[in-house]
């Protein structure tokens, strides 16, 4: 059996379990962005929904699922209701997940309708600080021109959507390839990229191996962040977007 399969399975037992209805997952983290090593772990996340009684309570209820299985397959999911309230705050891992290539079953209309408004809710200012701050986070761990196969990605990703952003305005895309494609390195540095992407798809030991930067590409991801984060700072506060699309939405997922 494939693995698709044993993780549709794990899918349909869990909301049998918890008595929900899924209305989409799919993979998060690398094998999204399509920089998975054949070791990569399945990173699958879902958005489900209760029978319309469930929210009607004055009770606490459980909003999320978090399971591991066997074969390095990790689940979690959100509650609709909780999903639908990241989402209106521009959260950007929600984002991805819905734009997401790899799909393990979805409710398509429901897909639809949320992917469609993700440019009324995306915030620049917020999507920049979520991406600047991956990228902030790792660059300690460049020691010197070294830093672990797995980890440059961790930066060069996210100022390539930072870059995205500025340059368009609007949600990056999830592949990296993508990203890669859309010029905002020179040549020379896009080819040295992409040696390390065959690297990573290749390499079963991908996650730990150092790899030695150009000091072209070291100067460009420590100018681009420097220049992200600056701009950060002159950007205004977003305007207060209705709720009223994702009410209709929720009450519309709910069968209300």
């Amino acid at each position: 059996m494939s693995v698709h399969s044993v993780i549709v399975g794990h899918l349909a037992n869990l909301m049998e379990q918890y008595g929900c209805r899924l209305l989409f997952a799919g993979e998060s983290g690398s094998r999204a962005w399509g920089l998975q090593s054949p070791d990569s772990d399945y990173d699958v996340r879902c958005i489900y929904a209760h029978p319309a009684h469930w929210y009607l309570s004055i009770e606490d209820r459980r909003e999320t699922i978090e399971t591991v299985f066997p074969d390095d397959i990790d689940i979690a999911g959100y509650e609709l209701r909780k999903a639908l309230r990241l989402f209106s705050a521009c959260n950007i891992p929600i984002n991805e997940q819905i734009l997401n290539p790899i799909s393990y079953g979805s409710d398509a209309a429901f897909l639809e309708c949320f992917r469609a408004l993700i440019p009324t809710y995306f915030n620049k200012k917020r999507a920049l600080f979520h991406y600047v701050n991956i990228a902030a986070q790792t660059m300690p761990h460049i020691q010197g021109l070294s830093i672990g196969l797995h980890r440059v990605f961790h930066i060069i990703r996210p100022l390539l959507a930072c870059e995205w952003i500025e340059h368009h305005g609007s949600m990056p895309p999830v592949e990296f390839q993508k990203l890669l494609e859309a010029d905002f390195l020179p040549l020379p540095l896009t080819n040295e990229v992409s040696e390390m992407v065959h690297r990573k798809l290749v390499a079963v030991t991908g996650d730990r191996e150092l790899r030695q930067l150009s000091k072209d590409l070291l100067y460009w991801m420590t100018g681009s962040l420097k220049r992200h984060q600056e701009s950060l700072q002159f950007l205004p506060a977003s305007a207060a977007v209705s709720l009223e699309p994702l009410n209709e939405l929720f009450r519309a997922s709910i069968g209300i």
